[in-house]
């Protein structure tokens, strides 16, 4: 879960996000406002989704297109099963 396109501000990492696998973004190590690297690598949705469930948090989601302006296909889908899977319901907020 990544708010960039791309690695390089953000990460340890460089180039697009969507041209590594789930392995290859493990690797790669956030960095700070100040661009100190972190210890932490970027985290899965399912990751976020189940801190918020613990946390008993709400979250707005953004669900972003790429770089042509187009959506990335089954992604509405892809995040239910993930909202789904971790017990982030409304009925239980």
């Amino acid at each position: 879960m990544i708010h960039d396109a791309t690695l390089d501000r953000t990460t340890t990492g460089t180039g697009p996000v969507r041209a590594r696998t789930l392995a290859e973004l493990r690797a790669v190590r956030l960095k700070d406002r100040d661009g100190a690297v972190l210890e932490e690598s970027v985290p899965t949705l399912d990751q976020v989704v189940r801190l918020a469930v613990l946390g008993r948090r709400q979250m707005l989601l953004e669900i972003k297109t790429d770089e042509r302006r187009q959506r990335y296909p089954g992604i509405e889908e892809k995040v239910f099963e993930v909202l789904d899977r971790q017990g982030f319901t409304a009925s239980r907020w």
